[in-house]
């Protein structure tokens, strides 16, 4: 699965896959942002993704939940998350 990803906004976002059994909104926080040494992010974009350009994330998803995010100082807490859940093989 590839995840195509675009900045339509005004600011600079990023995109993290997280793989939990925790609610989008219950991540771990630190520093105004999800503490990633905490949750088991599987993919995403290490930098940022700038206004008006598009990254694809590649990613091989197991069977399970995950959460989307912009980890972007108080994006997440803005409701910048997303689940979705992996089924079968």
């Amino acid at each position: 699965m590839t995840f195509n990803v675009t900045n339509d906004g005004t600011s600079v976002h990023n995109f993290r896959v997280i793989q939990t059994e925790l609610a989008p909104a219950d991540l771990p926080i630190a520093n105004n942002q999800v503490d990633e040494t905490q949750v088991n992010v599987v993919a995403g974009v290490t930098g940022a993704i700038t206004v008006g350009t598009t990254q694809s994330v590649p990613v091989n998803l197991a069977a399970g939940k995950y959460v989307l995010i912009c980890n972007v100082s108080g994006h997440y807490q803005q409701g910048m998350h997303a689940q979705f859940e992996v089924t079968g093989p």
